[in-house]
């Protein structure tokens, strides 16, 4: 059976690993958060806000004013839980370091030789007074670890459910952005060809007659007089 000192020592350091236990939770939250803004980036970046689209066009942009206020709640109550508010930090308490401890029970021996006899009669020992030491630190600090753990936790889980919430208010905008025609990449784009040197049409091979805009009869056709190749005169 644990004693008292064994017992509080157990809750203490249960504290402190619920504390890296609850910072990997923090992580995975801040990966979803940070998935869901990238989503919105890209919809931000590709939307059609040229032509108006009459009803989707309101109904995406007030999904992303939604998603966007919630993400904004979210970094609150991910500041909360990692470091804070502004007037009280989450700082851990952790054991008096063994300098501290030696130190203290120094002085309980250089108190004890002084009085031998009353100390002996109040049945006061160094080991004794050391141990209550520890036992009053562990029960102040895993109080106050524990405290903040608690709110650490329901901050996370604040963070976790908005999470979910703008992971449906971001699909609900995708399914607007495809079905609503406000892909800018699914818009027909006119080409506007610009000629910076005029066409030579004289240049322009031809390889029959009647397809050159300037061919000319030959000779032996000119002035409706046929002559002979053989008998030019």
């Amino acid at each position: 059976m644990l004693n008292a000192e064994d017992l509080y020592e157990s809750q203490h350091w249960r504290e402190l690993d619920l504390r890296d236990k609850i910072d990997s939770r923090l992580q995975s939250s801040l990966t979803l958060v940070t998935a869901i803004i990238g989503a919105l980036s890209f919809l931000l970046t590709n939307v059609d806000i040229g032509h108006t689209h009459g009803l989707a066009d309101y109904l995406f942009f007030t999904l992303l004013a939604i998603t966007f206020a919630l993400l904004f709640l979210s970094g609150f109550y991910f500041f909360r839980s990692s470091v804070g508010s502004l007037f009280h930090r989450n700082t851990y308490k952790t054991l008096p370091v063994s300098t501290e401890l030696d130190r203290y029970k120094r002085g309980w021996d250089a108190t004890i030789a002084r009085s031998p006899q009353a100390a002996q009669a109040q049945g006061i020992t160094s080991a004794d007074e050391l141990k209550k030491l520890l036992i009053e630190n562990y029960l102040a600090r895993q109080e106050t670890n524990a405290k903040i753990n608690d709110e650490r936790a329901k901050n996370i889980s604040n963070i976790n459910l908005l999470v979910v919430v703008e992971a449906l208010l971001t699909a609900a905008a995708f399914s607007i952005f495809y079905l609503g025609g406000l892909n800018k990449a699914d818009l027909p784009k006119t080409q506007d060809i610009k000629i910076t040197a005029p066409i030579d049409i004289r240049s322009m091979p031809s390889t029959q007659q009647n397809q050159c805009f300037f061919w000319f009869p030959p000779t032996e056709y000119l002035h409706g007089s046929r002559t002979s190749k053989g008998h030019s005169k």
